[in-house]
């Protein structure tokens, strides 16, 4: 027997209705997968959608897309980081495991929180977002960034305001070092929270700054080797091998040069009976443009002996030469340490 339709009530059937619909329909999305921006608007948070096949997986993907957003704009807004570094792959390779490191062990202390997964009908997957509060996570991350900024701002405005040539192309070699990491913690600050990343542009300015400042600092940094005893130049070749390996230029000219590298020699030559024996000596005195002593070094080689004085003279000078190679750059580095943290040399 059929059912008699006509006899099924008017309340039934729009009930019916409804629930057909709904079914078709689904449930309504969240305000966030229509517009995140409208749910977490970006001067306030930053937020990132995550996709995933499985309701238990899907936070980890938005996880994994918050990474990937701080990962993509620090990569695309470092300006610096490879400029005062050599412009091979092995900087580049270096300058992104510098990214990959920040990102990584910054993001890790910021609350990252997630909106309660939904149901994407029409993608047939799962769907969530990731977002963090600026202004909370700057509070965390500004003391991180200050303590990088400061001591290099310090380094930098050090060899701004140094007036000796040679000294102030050692200040920028130290504010370099310092700022190793500093470009690419300043971009990530401006993706953080650009307005309170402003109060950093000093810092940011100075970094920009620094590739052309060391390489006048250098290019001023010029040295004058005067050495008047030496034999066949054994002595300045050494010096000169030892200035150069420090980062400075060696000139010929002595007008030109901003600093002069006094090298004196005494020979200590004895002779006896049975041969003439030579205790060299050597002193080292560098000064600068405005007659201060940046360097001194004082070089004893051992005794040097032979039956015919000539051959006695040049195992001297030999040795003298061995020593400049040996000493001259540890005791230069330990000067110029000094002379960052206590004035001058």
């Amino acid at each position: 027997m059929k059912k008699n339709r006509k006899n099924t009530p008017p309340a039934l059937m729009a009930l019916f209705a409804a629930a057909v619909l709904s079914a078709c329909a689904g449930t309504p999305p969240p305000q966030w997968a229509e517009s995140l921006e409208a749910a977490f608007p970006n001067d306030r948070y930053i937020a990132v959608r995550g996709a995933s096949g499985s309701r238990e997986t899907v936070k980890e993907a938005a996880l994994r897309e918050l990474s990937l957003y701080f990962r993509t704009q620090v990569s695309s807004r470092t300006e610096l980081a490879e400029s005062y570094r050599e412009q091979d792959g092995a900087a580049s390779q270096s300058l992104q495991l510098e990214q990959q490191t920040l990102i990584q062990t910054e993001t890790e202390l910021f609350a990252v929180r997630y909106t309660d997964p939904w149901r994407n009908p029409a993608a047939g997957t799962w769907e969530a977002a990731a977002y963090i509060d600026r202004a909370e996570a700057w509070t965390i991350f500004e003391p991180r960034l200050s303590s990088r900024a400061m001591p290099f701002m310090a380094l930098f405005r050090a060899a701004e305001g140094d007036g000796e040539p040679l000294r102030r192309f050692f200040r920028y070699k130290a504010a370099s070092a310092s700022a190793a990491a500093l470009p690419a913690y300043l971009d990530f600050a401006r993706i953080l929270h650009p307005l309170r990343a402003a109060a950093f542009a000093p810092a940011r300015a100075a970094t920009a700054a620094l590739p052309q400042r060391i390489n006048q600092a250098k290019f001023d940094a010029s040295v004058f080797i005067d050495c008047p005893v030496d034999l066949d130049g054994g002595v300045a070749a050494a010096l000169t091998s030892a200035l150069s390996a420090e980062g400075l230029p060696v000139t010929k000219d002595r007008a030109a040069a901003s600093a002069v590298c006094q090298a004196l020699v005494d020979e200590g030559m004895e002779k006896r009976e049975a041969g003439a024996f030579y205790t060299p000596a050597l002193t080292i005195v560098i000064t600068g443009r405005t007659g201060a002593a940046l360097f001194s070094l004082t070089l004893t080689a051992p005794r040097q002996s032979a039956v015919n004085p000539n051959i006695a003279r040049r195992r001297a000078y030999t040795a003298l030469a061995g020593d400049i190679q040996n000493k001259f750059h540890s005791e230069f580095e330990k000067q110029i340490t000094a002379q960052q943290t206590g004035g001058n040399l």
